[in-house]
């Protein structure tokens, strides 16, 4: 196991505590997909019971993120382009539908949010830095989301877009896969600037950003890496 936890952890919450720095460190790639997650180290370098980093473990595999198997070990879940290609879905339900009904709420001001967190993606993807490119994302979608007021619904996005920065990308084609994200973003700030498109039309365009064609479905099987694409 390569992270470095911390070497205490002096919370009133322990679970909630010992999920938040797991679900970082595999988002940070410190836990890789596919590795196993020793609760017995785990326990020992934070010096607190095995209970909490259970029970943590069980959280992270309702998100998705870690998967239990037959020993009762858990391991970083490594997923398949058909695994991306349901949560790019998924998200397309949620967050095009949202994005349609909360349409006649968007101000200029929300625009120009959209504008500049769309300009903070395309700089970090020049970088190819995913991380930063998966939070400026949000924050983008969370313009949408917040407008609708449904705290379970922003929770269960982000637990489902979050099992993408898990995904094993292939550097080679990520900057053009997060240039090809940052266009698709900006239609998406043309149809919410557009008065005369109708809630429907930029219900669809959002749908469309994320729900994945078969030019999306493309692109995904270009981010895997050898093992896992029929290209190699």
């Amino acid at each position: 196991m390569s992270a470095a936890m911390p070497h205490s952890v002096k919370t009133e919450s322990l679970t909630n505590q010992v999920y938040k720095a797991i679900k970082e460190q595999i988002g940070s790639r410190d836990f890789r997909p596919g590795e196993r997650i020793h609760e017995q180290v785990l326990a020992q370098r934070m010096s607190i019971s095995r209970t909490p980093i259970r029970e943590a473990l069980l959280k992270l595999e309702r998100d998705g993120l870690v998967i239990c198997n037959s020993r009762r070990s858990y391991n970083v879940r490594r997923l398949t382009a058909a695994d991306v290609k349901e949560i790019y879905q998924i998200l397309g339900i949620l967050e095009g539908s949202v994005a349609g009904l909360v349409a006649d709420q968007i101000t200029p001001d929300d625009v120009e949010l959209l504008r500049r967190y769309n300009a903070r993606m395309e700089a970090v993807s020049n970088k190819s830095d995913f991380l930063a490119f998966g939070a400026w994302n949000r924050k983008f979608h969370d313009v949408f989301l917040s407008k609708f007021g449904n705290r379970t619904l922003c929770e269960l996005c982000d637990s489902v877009r979050q099992q993408l920065y898990n995904f094993p990308i292939s550097r080679s084609s990520l900057r053009e896969w997060l240039k090809k994200s940052v266009r698709e973003h900006t239609e998406i700030i043309r149809l919410a600037e557009t008065q005369r498109k109708s809630t429907s039309g930029i219900r669809i365009g959002a749908g469309k950003r994320i729900l994945g064609t078969s030019k999306r479905r493309m692109t995904v099987t270009g981010m895997l890496p050898c093992r896992l694409s029929r290209r190699c």
